[in-house]
């Protein structure tokens, strides 16, 4: 739920709760929230309690499994590249 909702643009645990709590039916696509979405406090007390690094290096161990692309790979958006003006400055 935080994950679709941090890729939604939703940045605060309220507003993150709110979001799961709008779009239970599609969330329930992926598990079944039986006692509905947690509360914004208890998203708070879920997070807090991850370990920051190493969330970081599962999620991008994750994303690389998916894509197929190694995990040191920075992607760089092409079209932002070539409409970009001093363009050396920004790649450099």
């Amino acid at each position: 739920m935080c994950l679709v909702a941090v890729l939604s643009g939703v940045e605060i645990f309220t507003d993150i709760a709110n979001f799961g709590a709008r779009k239970l039916a599609f969330l329930r696509r992926f598990r079944p929230f039986a006692g509905g979405t947690p509360s914004h406090d208890h998203l708070g007390d879920i997070l807090a309690t991850l370990d920051a690094d190493g969330f970081q290096r599962c999620f991008v161990a994750w994303v690389a499994s998916l894509t197929g692309v190694a995990s040191d790979v920075i992607a760089i958006d092409g079209k932002t590249v070539r409409r970009s003006k001093g363009a050396k400055a920004l790649l450099s």
